[in-house]
């Protein structure tokens, strides 16, 4: 009985290959500019916070932005300073994004306390992040000569390694940069 089902299926192969034809696409190729070896400078602003219940880890953000940008990679270094508990944490932040209409990155942060932040606020920080991001071109400076303005709204969860603890600690924001990439 097996041999009547393999000629069965064999018959029917042969004519699916048979009576179909070969399939065409048209594939147009995207023509969006890319940043060559440009750089980004920009300021930051939003909010920082944590996980942690009952104690208010939450407060403002500001960063100056440094960044370099290749095609659709970057690099790029942030100076930064948030409000955390009773005083304020000043470090910076190292992050690798790819961009294509979303910017998504990985980085790492690190911080300092300026003065005491409390009971439950470690003096020093360590953490890693992503970030998600869109950025929106505002203004082409000199048609693109002079570069461009760019907002970009953006999230950036993470954890962060406090004495042995792991826990989440997340910002929001927007950052306004002038990239000498023109758009």
């Amino acid at each position: 009985m097996a041999a009547p089902r393999a000629w069965a299926a064999l018959v029917a192969l042969a004519l699916a290959v048979a009576v179909t034809r070969p399939a065409w696409a048209i594939d147009y190729p995207v023509h969006l500019p890319l940043p060559d070896w440009d750089v980004a400078v920009g300021l930051t602003g939003g909010v920082a916070f944590d996980e942690v219940g009952g104690v208010s880890h939450t407060g403002a953000l500001a960063s100056v932005d440094l960044g370099l940008l290749d095609g659709v990679l970057g690099l790029h270094l942030g100076l930064r300073t948030h409000r955390e508990g009773e005083s304020w944490r000043v470090g910076g932040l190292v992050e690798l994004t790819a961009w294509y209409v979303v910017l998504l990155g990985v980085g790492c942060r690190f911080g300092h306390m300026v003065e005491s932040g409390g009971p439950d606020v470690a003096d020093d920080e360590v953490g890693l992040t992503v970030l998600v991001g869109i950025p929106f071109p505002l203004a082409r400076l000199d048609e693109g000569r002079a570069g461009s303005l760019v907002l970009m709204p953006f999230a950036r969860p993470g954890l962060r390694f406090d004495g042995g603890q792991v826990e989440g600690f997340h910002e929001v924001g927007l950052s306004l940069r002038w990239t000498s990439f023109g758009w």
